[in-house]
């Protein structure tokens, strides 16, 4: 007891959030917490990229724990948390995937109306008012980035605050609209951005209609081979092993 009082007095012992923090650092660069912070934020997640990986790691290390004494009285159990544990380590990422895809696909439905929207308000007003208003005429993620937009506007330079708007929507066509924006504002008489604007409404809603006609194309593909690929997982799930059992059986006869 003396010596343990001893080393309680001597040794630091990590409050808990600094073991916290050493937990997010597990198996973590600098680079990639940062990186992992951008996206969280991206995706509006109010969580730290720290705090991401730290919930991974001990929520992981927790069920593994569990798992490893439960495994020996229960087995079922015990296995089902290990199973758990390798599927919260592997599956975090894989869900800010996910809703990273379905935010990027949100925002290329609705880009065309939000080029429109622009393209209308700007006969009204100049291209920077137009920026200003249209935020609040779109809901839905594209709304909400186009807020964020407005915002930095207000605070950061105009190209900072666009490069900014790119990167966290994520796809190429925001990348070519900030540089339509950028340039329509810079030049301002000297470009028709109506003209410009226009164009590329055009193009993105024919590229959206090219991807439509594709997809019905490739149903009729994907009807035909459905039913043959079940038919054969089926057949080597259930009637390969039977009768492998029975000509098995005879040969043992």
């Amino acid at each position: 007891m003396a010596v343990i009082s001893w080393l309680s007095m001597r040794v630091r012992i990590p409050r808990p959030i600094e073991l916290f923090l050493m937990l997010s650092r597990t198996g973590s660069t600098e680079e990639s917490l940062k990186a992992l912070d951008k996206r969280l934020r991206a995706l509006n997640i109010p969580v730290s990229g720290e705090m991401f990986a730290a919930l991974k790691t001990a929520v992981t290390t927790i069920l593994l724990i569990a798992g490893a004494i439960i495994l020996s009285s229960d087995l079922t159990i015990g296995a089902m948390l290990l199973i758990i544990a390798y599927l919260v380590w592997k599956m975090s990422y894989r869900l800010l995937e996910l809703l990273e895809k379905r935010k990027r696909k949100e925002l290329v439905n609705d880009f065309t109306f939000m080029v429109n929207q622009v393209r209308i308000y700007t006969k009204a007003a100049d291209l920077y008012q137009a920026m200003k208003i249209v935020p609040y005429t779109i809901k839905g993620e594209m709304g909400r980035e186009l807020r964020l937009l407005s915002a930095d506007m207000e605070m950061s330079p105009l190209t900072e605050a666009l490069d900014s708007f790119a990167k966290r929507c994520g796809i190429k066509e925001a990348e070519y609209f900030t540089q339509i924006v950028l340039l329509g504002i810079r030049m301002g008489a000297d470009v028709n951005v109506d003209k410009v604007l226009s164009s590329y409404a055009k193009m993105l809603h024919q590229r959206r209609v090219g991807k439509i006609k594709r997809w019905i194309k490739l149903q009729p593909i994907l009807i035909t081979i459905l039913p043959a690929l079940l038919l054969w997982i089926f057949m080597l799930m259930f009637i390969v092993p039977f009768y492998t059992d029975i000509i098995g059986k005879m040969s043992n006869i």
